[in-house]
């Protein structure tokens, strides 16, 4: 079949005929398509592949949401183990372990924050306590979330285990 610039086939090379745009010849869209097939299925469009899938969710995606919460406090934590304790086992023990993490950061954050109390030399230290806290919450809540989304698990390293 030879190509002729109006009826040219994808990936010839030759300017592709666009059916959206009318030249001043044309005098039905309808007479000038007659006789034409669409080279990309009935009703298809071309760049809309209706057998393409999206990618499979990798199922432990879902669970490193739980460690992920912990960057923003222990209530998405807690929120998230409530929501989903009953889905699978797998929920239930990130939650648990997530929540727990949790609480230990709130518990170590409280500690850094009485320090406060203590004039002159308790702000500086705290404050650099309270610092260091925040950072290895974020660090471990990062590692923790692409260690579940992996291998389906993760535990802290100094956790108080609180909730069981």
């Amino acid at each position: 079949m030879t190509s002729t610039p109006d009826q040219s086939q994808p990936g010839d090379g030759a300017q592709q005929h666009n059916p959206y745009q009318q030249n001043a010849g044309q005098q039905n869209s309808s007479q000038h398509n007659a006789g034409q097939q669409n080279p990309y299925g009935a009703g298809q469009q071309p760049g809309f592949d209706q057998q393409q899938q999206p990618p499979a969710m990798n199922p432990n995606t879902s669970l490193m949401w739980g460690h992920l919460l912990n960057i923003v406090s222990v209530i998405g934590p807690l929120l998230y183990w409530l929501a989903t304790r009953e889905q699978s086992e797998a929920h239930d023990r990130e939650g648990k372990e997530a929540l727990n993490w949790g609480i230990t950061v709130a518990i170590a954050s409280i500690a850094c924050s009485l320090l406060y109390i203590i004039p002159f030399i308790g702000g500086v230290i705290g404050g650099t306590l309270m610092g260091a806290v925040g950072l290895v919450n974020l660090i471990f809540a990062i590692y923790a979330a692409v260690e579940t989304s992996n291998k389906g698990g993760y535990r802290y390293p100094f956790t108080l285990n609180l909730v069981k």
